[in-house]
């Protein structure tokens, strides 16, 4: 956190490479407390204790998006819930326009409204050769798989079913691309560098390697794992999807290793 609060002080011409992350963040700090128009967002944060030397005080306002619940003592938390019905339909058919309106709401009823698996669904949708019915005949024999495993309750079914099937169809399309997504899971939630797969090949596994050493392949790799699993957000050009990553990390990928699918938010007025 002290990297990241260091770097902004530097694009704000706060601090320079030179200075130590504590000068920085200082620095970065001090002026926001003599100021009252500026918002900071701490994204995805994890540890409220950990949190706390970084908060800044003065007129501004700092939201916190995190899965932990317990930041009662620093802010107030605002729960983020679904999306109403309308909207729903309009996600889906925007992601997959060949969907009629009760086609939409038959999904969304089946996905609980839940945003990340709307978004996953209308991808498949739009890509795969499927009707909407095999679809839901899918999501209803996976979700029915999901509850064997022994899911925790408060694991949103519909959207680890989503996302199995959307990795059943990367799977037959790409398996290096399954593999770069698994690999991807194990990794810290910032961007990867491609050349973090490319330049020890021989250390992947099979498909992965072998297409490790093709340019071409490797980028077509990187495309199917884009498009097959959900909309994306521009990265840097050296980095690999994060959202992918993001992906794998969730308990719809991993039950019980992942991390939890809804996201509080807590509200802090630093006046």
């Amino acid at each position: 956190m002290g990297d990241r609060l260091a770097e902004l002080a530097q694009a704000l011409d706060l601090a320079t490479v030179t200075d130590s992350v504590a000068v920085a963040v200082a620095r970065l700090l001090g002026v926001l407390r003599e100021r009252d128009r500026w918002l900071v967002i701490f994204d995805n944060a994890e540890d409220p204790p950990a949190l706390v030397r970084y908060l800044p005080a003065g007129g501004g306002h700092v939201v916190i998006t995190s899965r932990n619940p317990g930041w009662q003592e620093l802010a107030e938390p605002v729960g983020v819930d679904v999306l109403d019905r309308a909207e729903s339909i309009s996600l889906l058919r925007h992601g997959a326009p060949q969907l009629t309106e009760d086609q939409a709401d038959q999904i969304a009823e089946a996905l609980g409204d839940l945003p990340l698996a709307l978004a996953q669904a209308a991808t498949y949708l739009s890509d795969a050769a499927l009707g909407v019915q095999d679809y839901l005949v899918l999501l209803t024999e996976r979700t029915t798989e999901l509850l064997t495993y022994g899911v925790p309750a408060t694991y949103p079914l519909s959207l680890a079913a989503s996302v199995h099937i959307a990795l059943d169809g990367l799977a037959t399309q790409s398996r290096a691309a399954l593999e770069l997504l698994s690999l991807a899971a194990y990794l810290a939630p910032e961007p990867i560098p491609l050349t973090l797969f490319t330049i020890h090949p021989r250390e992947l596994p099979d498909a992965v390697a072998t297409v490790a050493v093709d340019p071409l392949a490797f980028t077509a790799s990187i495309h199917l794992l884009r498009a097959g699993i959900g909309p994306r957000r521009a990265e840097h050009p050296n980095a690999a999807p994060t959202d992918s990553r993001d992906l794998a990390h969730s308990p719809s990928v991993a039950p019980g290793l992942g991390r939890s699918c809804s996201s509080p938010v807590a509200c802090r007025d630093s006046g």
